[in-house]
Protein backbone atom coordinates (compact mmCIF):
# COMPACT_ATOMS: atom_id res chain seq x y z
CA UNK A 1 0.00 0.00 0.00
CA UNK A 2 2.68 2.78 1.12
CA UNK A 3 4.53 1.46 -2.31
CA UNK A 4 1.55 2.45 -4.30
CA UNK A 5 1.38 5.86 -2.47
CA UNK A 6 4.45 6.90 -3.51
CA UNK A 7 3.21 6.84 -7.24
CA UNK A 8 0.41 9.09 -6.91
CA UNK A 9 1.39 12.30 -8.62
CA UNK A 10 0.13 15.41 -7.12
CA UNK A 11 0.04 19.08 -8.34
CA UNK A 12 0.00 21.80 -5.14
CA UNK A 13 -1.77 24.80 -5.78
CA UNK A 14 -0.48 27.38 -3.10
CA UNK A 15 2.23 27.01 0.00
CA UNK A 16 0.26 24.30 1.65
CA UNK A 17 0.56 21.88 3.59
CA UNK A 18 -2.82 20.57 2.55
CA UNK A 19 -4.85 17.31 3.92
CA UNK A 20 -6.41 14.66 1.95
CA UNK A 21 -8.82 12.07 2.59
CA UNK A 22 -9.93 8.94 1.29
CA UNK A 23 -12.58 6.45 1.92
CA UNK A 24 -13.85 3.69 0.10
CA UNK A 25 -16.01 0.26 1.15
CA UNK A 26 -15.37 -2.73 -0.60
CA UNK A 27 -16.01 -4.76 -2.47
CA UNK A 28 -14.10 -2.24 -5.29
CA UNK A 29 -11.37 -0.61 -6.05
CA UNK A 30 -9.45 2.50 -4.65
CA UNK A 31 -7.75 4.95 -6.94
CA UNK A 32 -6.05 8.28 -6.64
CA UNK A 33 -9.29 10.11 -7.78
CA UNK A 34 -11.04 9.00 -4.27
CA UNK A 35 -8.92 11.48 -2.65
CA UNK A 36 -10.87 14.19 -1.43
CA UNK A 37 -10.27 17.55 0.99
CA UNK A 38 -8.39 20.46 -0.72
CA UNK A 39 -9.40 22.25 -3.81
CA UNK A 40 -5.69 23.30 -3.79
CA UNK A 41 -4.36 19.80 -4.97
CA UNK A 42 -4.49 18.53 -8.02
CA UNK A 43 -4.38 14.60 -8.48
CA UNK A 44 -2.69 14.21 -12.04
CA UNK A 45 -3.03 10.26 -11.76
CA UNK A 46 -6.57 9.88 -11.07
CA UNK A 47 -7.06 6.15 -12.54
CA UNK A 48 -3.81 5.13 -10.39
CA UNK A 49 -5.00 2.03 -8.52
CA UNK A 50 -3.92 2.31 -5.09
CA UNK A 51 -5.70 -0.55 -3.48
CA UNK A 52 -8.40 -3.71 -3.79
CA UNK A 53 -10.92 -3.82 -1.37
CA UNK A 54 -12.99 -6.88 -0.39
CA UNK A 55 -16.71 -7.83 0.79
CA UNK A 56 -16.96 -5.95 3.71
CA UNK A 57 -14.19 -3.88 4.22
CA UNK A 58 -13.20 0.05 4.12
CA UNK A 59 -9.85 1.71 3.74
CA UNK A 60 -9.52 4.84 5.07
CA UNK A 61 -6.30 7.16 4.62
CA UNK A 62 -5.53 10.94 5.78
CA UNK A 63 -2.50 11.66 3.74
CA UNK A 64 -0.75 15.43 4.44
CA UNK A 65 0.57 16.94 1.06
CA UNK A 66 3.23 19.32 0.96
CA UNK A 67 5.14 20.69 -1.28
CA UNK A 68 9.34 20.54 -1.50
CA UNK A 69 12.37 19.66 -3.47
CA UNK A 70 13.92 16.53 -4.70
CA UNK A 71 13.70 13.44 -2.28
CA UNK A 72 13.48 13.10 1.27
CA UNK A 73 13.71 9.94 2.56
CA UNK A 74 10.71 8.87 5.37
CA UNK A 75 13.26 8.81 8.18
CA UNK A 76 13.84 12.78 7.37
CA UNK A 77 9.76 13.16 7.19
CA UNK A 78 9.02 11.61 10.83
CA UNK A 79 7.92 14.13 13.77
CA UNK A 80 8.48 12.72 17.52
CA UNK A 81 5.20 14.60 18.37
CA UNK A 82 2.94 12.47 15.82
CA UNK A 83 0.13 10.24 17.07
CA UNK A 84 0.25 6.81 17.05
CA UNK A 85 -1.10 5.46 13.77
CA UNK A 86 0.47 8.39 11.25
CA UNK A 87 3.37 6.71 8.75
CA UNK A 88 6.10 8.10 7.12
CA UNK A 89 6.79 7.91 3.56
CA UNK A 90 9.16 8.81 1.18
CA UNK A 91 8.89 11.83 -0.35
CA UNK A 92 9.38 12.27 -4.24
CA UNK A 93 9.20 16.34 -5.51
CA UNK A 94 11.08 15.96 -8.58
CA UNK A 95 8.65 16.13 -11.29
CA UNK A 96 11.33 15.32 -14.05
CA UNK A 97 10.95 11.46 -15.15
CA UNK A 98 13.68 10.54 -17.36
CA UNK A 99 16.09 13.00 -19.32
CA UNK A 100 17.94 11.91 -22.65
CA UNK A 101 20.45 14.13 -24.96
CA UNK A 102 21.53 13.87 -28.58
CA UNK A 103 24.12 15.85 -29.77
CA UNK A 104 23.71 15.98 -34.14
CA UNK A 105 25.52 17.99 -36.51
CA UNK A 106 23.51 21.13 -37.96
CA UNK A 107 23.42 23.33 -40.72
CA UNK A 108 23.21 27.27 -40.35
CA UNK A 109 23.04 28.87 -43.88
CA UNK A 110 25.99 27.84 -45.58
CA UNK A 111 27.72 26.30 -43.02
CA UNK A 112 27.66 22.67 -41.44
CA UNK A 113 30.31 22.51 -38.58
CA UNK A 114 27.54 23.25 -36.04
CA UNK A 115 26.53 21.22 -33.55
CA UNK A 116 22.64 20.80 -32.32
CA UNK A 117 21.33 19.56 -29.24
CA UNK A 118 18.26 18.20 -28.76
CA UNK A 119 17.30 17.29 -25.28
CA UNK A 120 13.96 14.54 -24.51
CA UNK A 121 12.67 15.24 -21.10
CA UNK A 122 9.79 13.41 -20.03
CA UNK A 123 7.32 15.07 -16.43
CA UNK A 124 4.77 13.65 -14.34
CA UNK A 125 2.45 16.64 -15.84
CA UNK A 126 2.67 18.79 -12.80
CA UNK A 127 5.52 21.10 -14.52
CA UNK A 128 5.81 21.00 -18.72
CA UNK A 129 9.38 19.85 -19.93
CA UNK A 130 9.60 23.47 -21.44
CA UNK A 131 9.28 24.95 -17.90
CA UNK A 132 11.65 22.07 -16.58
CA UNK A 133 13.95 23.21 -18.83
CA UNK A 134 13.64 26.94 -18.16
CA UNK A 135 14.06 25.73 -14.24
CA UNK A 136 16.85 24.50 -14.49
CA UNK A 137 19.06 26.77 -16.99
CA UNK A 138 18.06 29.11 -14.38
CA UNK A 139 19.70 27.36 -11.52
CA UNK A 140 22.35 26.69 -13.55
CA UNK A 141 22.63 30.58 -14.32
CA UNK A 142 23.10 31.38 -10.47
CA UNK A 143 25.60 28.27 -9.92
CA UNK A 144 27.72 29.80 -12.38
CA UNK A 145 27.37 33.37 -11.33
CA UNK A 146 30.10 32.73 -8.96
CA UNK A 147 32.32 32.16 -11.50
CA UNK A 148 32.25 35.30 -13.75
CA UNK A 149 31.60 38.04 -10.67
CA UNK A 150 27.83 38.23 -11.83
CA UNK A 151 24.89 38.27 -10.21
CA UNK A 152 21.70 36.33 -11.28
CA UNK A 153 18.53 37.67 -11.38
CA UNK A 154 16.07 36.22 -8.36
CA UNK A 155 13.98 35.18 -10.37
CA UNK A 156 16.33 33.18 -12.90
CA UNK A 157 15.09 30.09 -11.63
CA UNK A 158 11.19 30.72 -10.86
CA UNK A 159 8.88 28.53 -13.61
CA UNK A 160 7.75 30.44 -16.34
CA UNK A 161 4.15 31.04 -16.26
CA UNK A 162 1.37 29.90 -18.61
CA UNK A 163 0.85 33.60 -19.40
CA UNK A 164 1.06 35.97 -22.40
CA UNK A 165 3.85 37.40 -20.54
CA UNK A 166 6.98 35.86 -19.79
CA UNK A 167 8.97 38.09 -17.10
CA UNK A 168 12.48 37.24 -15.38
CA UNK A 169 15.06 34.92 -16.83
CA UNK A 170 14.34 34.57 -20.95
CA UNK A 171 13.15 30.88 -21.77
CA UNK A 172 16.43 29.31 -23.50
CA UNK A 173 13.85 27.71 -26.20
CA UNK A 174 12.86 31.16 -27.49
CA UNK A 175 16.94 31.83 -28.70
CA UNK A 176 16.65 28.87 -31.00
CA UNK A 177 17.46 30.29 -34.73
CA UNK A 178 14.23 29.92 -37.18
CA UNK A 179 16.74 27.75 -39.64
CA UNK A 180 17.12 25.08 -37.03
CA UNK A 181 13.39 24.20 -36.98
CA UNK A 182 11.46 21.75 -39.04
CA UNK A 183 10.07 24.27 -41.19
CA UNK A 184 9.65 24.81 -45.14
CA UNK A 185 13.22 26.13 -46.91
CA UNK A 186 10.25 29.22 -48.39
CA UNK A 187 8.93 29.59 -44.74
CA UNK A 188 12.05 30.07 -43.20
CA UNK A 189 13.62 32.78 -45.67
CA UNK A 190 10.38 34.86 -45.55
CA UNK A 191 10.48 34.91 -41.61
CA UNK A 192 13.82 35.67 -41.87
CA UNK A 193 13.48 38.16 -44.65
CA UNK A 194 10.79 39.72 -42.32
CA UNK A 195 13.62 40.14 -39.67
CA UNK A 196 12.37 37.14 -37.91
CA UNK A 197 15.40 34.97 -36.94
CA UNK A 198 14.81 33.26 -33.82
CA UNK A 199 11.82 31.04 -32.05
CA UNK A 200 11.69 34.47 -29.74
CA UNK A 201 10.93 37.06 -32.47
CA UNK A 202 8.29 34.38 -33.57
CA UNK A 203 6.25 34.47 -30.93
CA UNK A 204 5.86 37.73 -29.86
CA UNK A 205 3.73 38.34 -33.99
CA UNK A 206 -0.07 38.19 -33.96
CA UNK A 207 -1.74 36.61 -36.20
CA UNK A 208 -2.17 39.39 -38.39
CA UNK A 209 1.32 40.48 -38.21
CA UNK A 210 2.44 36.89 -39.42
CA UNK A 211 -0.25 37.19 -42.34
CA UNK A 212 1.45 40.36 -43.35
CA UNK A 213 4.73 38.32 -44.04
CA UNK A 214 5.38 38.82 -47.41
CA UNK A 215 5.37 35.05 -49.27
CA UNK A 216 3.98 33.59 -46.32
CA UNK A 217 1.04 31.86 -47.31
CA UNK A 218 -1.99 30.31 -45.49
CA UNK A 219 -0.27 26.74 -45.84
CA UNK A 220 2.99 28.12 -44.13
CA UNK A 221 0.97 29.88 -41.60
CA UNK A 222 -0.74 26.62 -40.44
CA UNK A 223 2.87 25.28 -40.84
CA UNK A 224 3.91 27.33 -38.37
CA UNK A 225 1.14 27.38 -35.66
CA UNK A 226 1.12 23.75 -35.68
CA UNK A 227 4.95 23.76 -35.11
CA UNK A 228 4.65 26.20 -31.95
CA UNK A 229 1.67 24.01 -30.68
CA UNK A 230 4.10 21.19 -30.90
CA UNK A 231 6.45 23.17 -28.91
CA UNK A 232 3.84 24.56 -26.17
CA UNK A 233 4.44 28.36 -27.60
CA UNK A 234 1.77 30.15 -29.29
CA UNK A 235 1.59 34.04 -31.42
CA UNK A 236 1.42 37.08 -29.08
CA UNK A 237 3.64 35.88 -26.60
CA UNK A 238 5.74 38.68 -24.29
CA UNK A 239 8.95 38.59 -23.76
CA UNK A 240 10.03 41.10 -21.09
CA UNK A 241 13.69 41.82 -21.81
CA UNK A 242 13.95 40.29 -25.54
CA UNK A 243 16.31 40.55 -27.43
CA UNK A 244 19.22 39.58 -24.63
CA UNK A 245 22.44 41.43 -25.17
CA UNK A 246 24.63 38.19 -26.18
CA UNK A 247 22.19 37.36 -28.98
CA UNK A 248 23.86 37.03 -32.36
CA UNK A 249 21.46 38.15 -34.80
CA UNK A 250 22.76 37.92 -38.73
CA UNK A 251 22.50 40.83 -41.26
CA UNK A 252 20.14 40.64 -44.01
CA UNK A 253 22.80 39.59 -46.52
CA UNK A 254 24.02 36.95 -44.75
CA UNK A 255 20.48 35.26 -43.91
CA UNK A 256 20.22 35.06 -48.27
CA UNK A 257 23.48 34.25 -48.59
Amino acid sequence: LILNLKQVRLKMHGEGPEELLLEVSGPGVATAADFEGSSNVEVLNPDFVIAHIGEGGTLKIRAIVEAGRGFVPAEENKNPDWPIGRIAVDAIFSPVRRVNFDVTNARVGQRTDYDKLVLEIDTDGSVSPLDALAIAAGVLQEQLAVFSGSIATSGAAESVSGSSSVAGAINPVFMRAIRELELQNRSINSLESAGIYYLGDLVQLSDTELSAIKNLGPKSQAEIKELLDELGLTLGTAIEGWPPQQLERPDRETAEA
